[in-house]
């Protein structure tokens, strides 16, 4: 009987070591698949990057066209705009007025809108 007690206490030793290395080699495998999901769930990420916000081409067509009337109304729009961000105070119209037109020409060329008269 001493030597069943024995072995059975040597095995009972050596069960917590092998439970470690089982636990110690589980978490590498765990930590080894959280890596890799991440690496792909960057690519993933990085492929979804490529939409643009704002104005897409399907969106405004190459053959549209605003009017001179309403490229107007867009650079008076634009001024108002300038002169209330700053309070309606110790500004130049004119100068709010060239800014505005500026703007609204480069979003109209960068969209392929036309004006027409």
């Amino acid at each position: 009987m001493a030597k069943t007690v024995k072995k059975k206490a040597s095995k009972a030793a050596e069960k917590p070591e092998a439970a470690t290395v089982t636990k110690k080699t589980a978490a590498k495998k765990t930590a080894k698949k959280k890596v890799a999901k991440k690496a792909v769930a960057k690519k993933a990420a990085a492929k979804k990057k490529v939409v643009k916000k704002g104005v897409t081409p399907s969106a405004v067509s190459p053959t549209r066209s605003v009017t001179a009337a309403e490229r107007y109304r867009m650079i008076q729009e634009g001024a108002y705009l300038l002169a209330e961000a700053r309070g309606f105070a110790d500004g130049d119209p004119n100068a709010d007025w060239l800014t505005a037109e500026a703007e609204v020409d480069a979003r109209l060329k960068k969209s392929g809108v036309t004006v027409t008269k």
